[in-house]
């Protein structure tokens, strides 16, 4: 079988070649400029010198061999710019724009101040049945009759917040697969957010801060909301179920105060002493003080086990005992069903005002 021409010229000039040590060489590649040519930002310079170059084209005759010579026009000095840095506009007075207004008013203005600055309350029982669920809520109608928005984590699995401030204007959506409904206070037009997501979300959580990482992104989703309203930053309250000792250390790295409503019982006795041993476990590990709060509910004054509990209380939590407890009073039942704020409805029964009087003890704590 015969080689083709081509073939048997590749061999030819492999076979001269393959002795070669350099069987090619490398031709130095002259820069695109001199290195002592520098441009700054405002700089101006003709290009680095060279002959112009001239483009050979066919000629206009169309004649074989014919050609004409193009020369481009003579280059012109420049200016080379780096990238501009952000304007100052620090101490200058806006001017009026109607237009930018105009164009810019659907969009929601980034928040004041940090997320992380607003006061945060968790909330949280050894058992259910403690009020906790109507304690949150006339903590965050307390709020907004003083002007102060709120923000309410309802962590619980089945709520009765629809119940409780059903007399209240409302409008619920669905966000990021939580469920939010946007209350507004009538008398003061603050709005109260109930956010509730799904209870899977916070139990699934892998490892700890579970509370942490979603008490942040819901805040972080708020933060446009109360920022376009012209209020004071929010009051955020986390109503959550009876806690895991996990759950308990995640609760306080997420919030500085924990509120505990308790019942003059013998099985609330013993989970704040468990409780109490939990915390102080947890402060020798994290070497951290925890700040809680235990408030007694549904105490009946002329009740001699009551009465002895209390002062077991007040003996082994000291200053952590709220210095009001609330007593048991039918006309919570009553606003329930009614389907009305208590402090609304009732605001001179004793129960009422006994939970006016915690609310403004824990706003204290939390502005100290």
């Amino acid at each position: 079988m015969s080689l083709s021409s081509d073939i048997k010229r590749v061999l030819e000039i492999f076979n001269a070649t393959r002795d070669n040590a350099l069987p090619y060489r490398e031709f130095d590649k002259p820069p695109l400029r001199s290195p002592e040519m520098t441009y700054g930002r405002e700089q101006e310079g003709s290009l680095p010198p060279g002959p112009p170059p001239a483009f050979g084209l066919q000629g206009l005759s169309g004649k074989s061999g014919s050609s004409s010579v193009f020369l481009p026009p003579p280059i012109r000095s420049r200016k080379v710019f780096r990238p501009l840095e952000a304007p100052q506009t620090a101490g200058r007075e806006a001017e009026e724009w109607p237009g930018l207004k105009a164009a810019v008013s659907e969009l929601i203005p980034a928040l004041p101040s940090p997320p992380s600055k607003w006061p945060l309350l968790v909330l949280s029982s050894l058992a259910g049945g403690s009020g906790r669920s109507t304690l949150s809520s006339v903590l965050v109608t307390e709020n907004a009759r003083h002007g102060r928005p709120c923000l309410l984590i309802d962590l619980n699995e089945t709520s009765i917040y629809p119940y409780l401030f059903m007399n209240f204007r409302q409008e619920e959506s669905i966000r990021m697969g939580r469920s939010w409904t946007f209350h507004t206070y009538e008398p003061t037009g603050v709005p109260m957010v109930v956010v509730r997501p799904d209870p899977e979300e916070l139990r699934g959580g892998e490892g700890s801060g579970a509370l942490s990482r979603l008490r942040d992104e819901i805040v972080t989703q708020a933060a446009g909301i109360f920022g376009n309203t012209g209020h004071p930053d929010p009051f955020v309250l986390i109503d959550s179920p009876p806690m895991t000792r996990q759950d308990l250390q995640d609760s306080l790295r997420t919030s500085s105060i924990l509120l505990s409503p308790i019942r003059p019982d013998l099985p609330s006795l013993v989970s704040v002493k468990d409780m109490e041993k939990n915390f102080e476990r947890f402060e020798r590990e994290e070497n951290r003080y925890c700040e809680r709060f235990y408030v007694l509910n549904r105490f009946i004054p002329d009740h001699p086990l009551h009465q002895d509990i209390y002062e077991i209380f007040r003996q082994i939590l000291s200053r952590r005992l709220c210095p009001f407890v609330i007593p048991e009073d039918s006309t919570v039942e009553l606003s329930q069903a009614r389907g009305e704020s208590l402090l609304d409805v009732f605001p001179e029964t004793p129960a009422a005002i006994s939970m006016v009087e915690v609310s403004r003890w824990m706003a204290g704590k939390l502005a100290g």
